[in-house]
């Protein structure tokens, strides 16, 4: 059944590949499809772009962009049981990034908490489109700043790995 409800622009789901641990959060999700009636456009499920926002390059992939009803949505998955504050910034960065744009609030954006027990939760929708963009060209600048500087992120992030 799951197989022709996920589809992303690399093809169907594989039910082979869910596995015991991961079949809560499948059911979570389809659950969230079900209840709400959100359509996932197939093109934009994992997209994994490259974005020029405020002459800064960076990657993003939004995990869904589509339809509920009428509005377009983009919703984050996320796999945990705690809230982040920084997944405003990161659906900001994201919504920026499709559009090309250095403003958001085109969109209704989201983070979609998939849990363990097969239960899902939606939460607040993330509406403080401009301290959101603000934020996450200031984060940006730092890394910027910092990469000009001479430090060398990408050796930090594989000390810390």
């Amino acid at each position: 059944p799951y197989t022709t409800l996920f589809r992303s622009q690399y093809g169907e789901v594989d039910p082979s590949w869910v596995t015991e641990e991961t079949q809560p959060y499948l059911d979570a999700y389809f659950y969230f499809l079900s209840d709400t009636g959100f359509k996932p456009d197939p093109q934009w499920t994992e997209r994994s772009m490259i974005a020029t926002i405020h002459n800064m390059r960076l990657g993003v992939t939004p995990d869904c962009y589509g339809t509920m009803k009428r509005e377009k949505w983009l919703v984050e998955l996320k796999c945990t049981a705690s809230r982040q504050p920084s997944w405003s910034i990161q659906t900001a960065l994201q919504e920026m990034a499709i559009f090309s744009s250095n403003h958001c609030g085109r969109v209704r954006r989201f983070a979609l908490m998939l849990m363990k027990t097969g239960k899902y939760n939606l939460g607040a929708e993330h509406t403080n489109h401009e301290s959101d963009s603000a934020n996450g060209i200031a984060a940006l600048r730092n890394v910027y700043w910092r990469m000009e500087a001479g430090q060398d992120l990408r050796k930090k992030l594989e000390l810390a790995g």
